[in-house]
């Protein structure tokens, strides 16, 4: 139990930044012996702050576990999805291709466009950028990184709801 505590992100019941890098270290390890490509998604709610303060955070904190498990019903098991922190998302996806990653990001995109999240009757739409990225040999963990967090910020700076590579 405690080993779960540590590990999962207790609103979305998604994998916690500290359970990533040990997660995303193990997947560097089979990437040494393996050369098995992967790729990565980043990913975070467009004006989350509006929703919080207009909602109120209870209803935030729902919003973020619908599209946890909009998310998760779109990842294979096999793949790492944790909640990066605040609104951020990171979803890791072994032996998969940027082009593929592209069409997973832009399917999440457009489910949770798409959901039905309401405060007292009312509609909340709720839109997310991504920002995808495939590993390249000789890089490290924090490069990768550093290129899907650019993505999401070309795609925020696009006018936000999109996803860029």
């Amino acid at each position: 139990q405690l080993e779960t505590l540590a590990t999962t992100d207790n609103l979305t019941g998604l994998h916690n930044r500290q359970a990533f890098e040990v997660l995303i270290g193990q997947l560097m390890q089979n990437y040494m012996r393996t050369a098995e490509i992967f790729s990565v998604i980043m990913f975070d709610i467009d004006d989350f702050k509006y929703v919080n303060d207009t909602f109120g955070h209870l209803t935030g904190d729902l919003v973020l576990a619908e599209i946890a498990r909009i998310a998760k019903a779109r990842v294979r098991g096999s793949d790492i999805l944790c909640r990066w922190g605040g609104e951020e998302f990171f979803v890791v996806l072994s032996d998969c291709v940027l082009a593929h990653a592209l069409s997973l990001a832009e399917e999440i995109r457009i489910a949770v466009s798409d959901g039905k999240n309401e405060y007292k009757g009312q509609k909340i739409r709720v839109t997310i950028s991504a920002g995808v990225a495939e590993f390249m040999p000789e890089e490290t963990i924090d490069q990768l990184i550093s290129r899907a967090d650019q993505a999401l910020y070309a795609a925020k700076k696009a006018g936000k709801n999109r996803t860029f590579s």
